[in-house]
C-alpha cells in the first residue's frame, strides 16, 4: 500500500466487492476481501482485519457458496495471529462474533459446524470468560483435552460441593450432542477416582449413563433398560437442577 489510510482503502475494497456480488461473482468478492483482511493483519490493523473478514464470511453465509478448505485455513490462521496479538477487549469480542459467523457458514459442509472452527471459538470464549459457550464449542470440536481444561477452570470458581455437577452436566451435554466414547474420555479425565467408595454421586451417574449408551450400541434394549434404571436410581441427583432432568430426557428421546 502506498499510504496508511487503511480505512479508506477498506471502503474501496468493500465497494468493489459489493459490485461483484451484484454481478453474481460472490466467490471473487470473498477472495478480494480476504486478501485485504490479510494485508490489514500484516500491518497490525486488527480491527479492520476482523471487520472486513466478517463481511466476507457474511457473503458466504447468504449466498449459495460452501466454505472451502482454503477459507477455513485462512480463518484459522487469522484467529491464531489475532488471538495472540489483541487483548481482551472489543476486538476480542468482534473476533468471537467472526468465528460464530464462520461456524454458521461451515454448516453448509459440516452439519454441526467445522470442528476446528468450534475449537478456536471455544478458546476465544474461554479468553472472554464465557465458560458455557466455551463448553459447547469444545464439545462440538471433539477436543476433550481442551474441554477438560475449560471445565477445571470453571470448577475453580464454584464451591467444592458443586464441582461434581460440572462433570455431570458436561457429560450429559456430550451424550446429547456427540458420542458415548467422547463422554467416557471426558469423565476419565476429570479429577475424580471412579473406583473409590466415596466417588461423588454426580460423577457416578456420569459414568453409568455413559456406559449404558455404550452398551446400547451392541444391545439396544439392554442399553435402554440400564439407562432408565440408572436415571431412576439417581433421580435425587437429577432433581438438584431441572436442566439435568431435561438433558436426560433429551438423550433418552434421541438415542433410544
Amino acid at each position: 500500500m502506498e499510504d496508511n489510510d487503511f480505512y479508506s482503502r477498506s471502503q474501496k475494497v468493500l465497494h468493489l466487492a459489493e459490485r461483484k456480488v451484484r454481478l453474481k461473482k460472490t466467490s471473487e468478492a470473498i477472495e478480494l476481501i480476504f486478501n485485504f483482511s490479510e494485508i490489514c493483519l500484516d500491518n497490525q490493523e486488527y480491527a479492520l482485519c476482523i471487520d472486513t473478514a466478517s463481511k466476507a464470511v457474511k457473503y458466504g453465509t447468504i449466498d449459495d457458496i460452501s466454505i472451502s478448505e482454503v477459507y477455513i485455513e485462512k480463518l484459522l490462521t487469522f484467529f491464531h495471529r489475532l488471538h495472540d496479538s489483541i487483548e481482551v477487549s472489543n476486538e476480542m469480542i468482534s473476533l468471537h462474533k467472526l468465528l460464530i459467523l464462520a461456524i454458521k457458514w461451515s454448516k453448509k459442509v459440516y452439519e454441526k459446524g467445522d470442528p476446528r472452527l468450534h475449537e478456536v471459538a471455544g478458546i476465544c470464549s474461554l479468553t472472554l470468560n464465557k465458560f458455557m459457550a466455551a463448553q459447547k464449542h469444545l464439545i462440538y470440536s471433539q477436543n476433550m483435552e481442551k474441554l477438560t481444561e475449560v471445565i477445571l477452570r470453571w470448577m475453580e470458581q464454584a464451591p467444592e460441593f458443586e464441582r461434581p455437577f460440572f462433570c455431570l452436566r458436561t457429560t450429559l451435554l456430550i451424550l446429547q450432542l456427540s458420542t458415548a466414547e467422547l463422554a467416557e474420555q471426558f469423565v476419565s479425565s476429570m479429577p475424580f477416582n471412579l473406583d473409590a467408595v466415596d466417588t461423588p454421586l454426580p460423577v457416578q451417574l456420569s459414568y453409568l449413563l455413559t456406559k449404558s449408551l455404550e452398551t446400547a450400541k451392541t444391545d439396544p434394549e439392554l442399553g435402554k433398560s440400564l439407562f432408565n434404571k440408572v436415571a431412576y436410581d439417581y433421580r435425587l441427583v437429577l432433581q438438584a437442577d431441572s436442566e439435568l432432568n431435561d438433558l436426560v430426557q433429551s438423550i433418552k428421546n434421541e438415542k433410544f
